[in-house]
């Protein structure tokens, strides 16, 4: 008997039979369950590895060392504008984190209970593209 495709897209391709992820193939029969998996953002990109004593520590270096610089070409004495320096520092540094921060996205994942264990098999900041996948997964397996 022949497939009949549920869906398809440049990343997927689910039929009665299978799902086709890249050149992954997975057995419809082979498969005990679908999930959505929620992965929150990474912040530790924005905070860095200390955490964010370590973030401010290296922001503060680099503007003192912006501030050196400053100093030996123009002249620009940076202790005789220590609270400028420190204010602006701060406010650049702050808002900056800010914007990235409210920029990242939570990451949503397709994930399959096969025989070996639970895999995430497709990842995407588009929460109803996952939802949608998990939908026609889970119907093809009722029907199966």
């Amino acid at each position: 008997m022949a497939e009949s495709n549920l869906y398809e897209d440049s990343e997927i391709k689910i039929t009665d039979k299978r799902i086709v992820i890249g050149s992954r193939s997975y057995p419809l029969k082979q498969i005990a369950s679908v999930s959505v998996t929620r992965t929150g953002p990474d912040y530790s990109a924005v905070m860095g590895e200390s955490g964010p004593l370590g973030f401010l520590f290296g922001a503060f270096f680099v503007v003192f060392m912006g501030s050196a610089l400053c100093s030996a070409v123009t002249g620009w004495n940076i202790i005789d504008h220590l609270g400028t320096v420190l204010t602006w520092g701060t406010i650049i540094i702050v808002v900056g984190g800010i914007i990235v921060m409210i920029n990242m996205k939570p990451s949503f994942n397709l994930r399959l209970g096969i025989s070996s264990g639970e895999v995430n098999v497709l990842s995407s900041k588009d929460s109803a593209y996952i939802h949608k996948l998990s939908s026609i997964i889970n119907s093809a397996l009722i029907d199966l």
